[in-house]
């Protein structure tokens, strides 16, 4: 896991999730082999399920640094926090 894809207060979940995909994984290989597909399919839609809530972490940590991106650079340009505020808020 790229411990840099998600804020720093998400790294345990992200981590967490992480391992569950890797935990998953090894499971789907085993019921392959053992052509228990049921229990196969089950463990992939577990692992999804912790890719998506690794992306959506990640989607919220590129949401916050374009934000610090857009107020470092408002702030180079003279602007002041209450207008930095209202082109935020609309």
């Amino acid at each position: 896991m790229a411990i840099n894809n998600c804020l720093v207060e998400d790294s345990p979940a992200a981590f967490k999730e992480s391992m569950c995909i890797m935990d998953c994984i090894y499971v789907m290989r085993g019921e392959l082999f053992k052509g228990d597909y049921e229990k196969a399919i089950i463990a992939t839609e577990n692992a999804l399920r912790s890719f998506k809530e690794l992306r959506k972490m990640q989607l919220e940590k590129e949401k916050i640094n374009e934000l610090q991106f857009i107020l470092q650079e408002a702030q180079k340009s003279g602007m002041g926090i209450v207008v930095i505020q209202r082109l935020l808020n609309g």
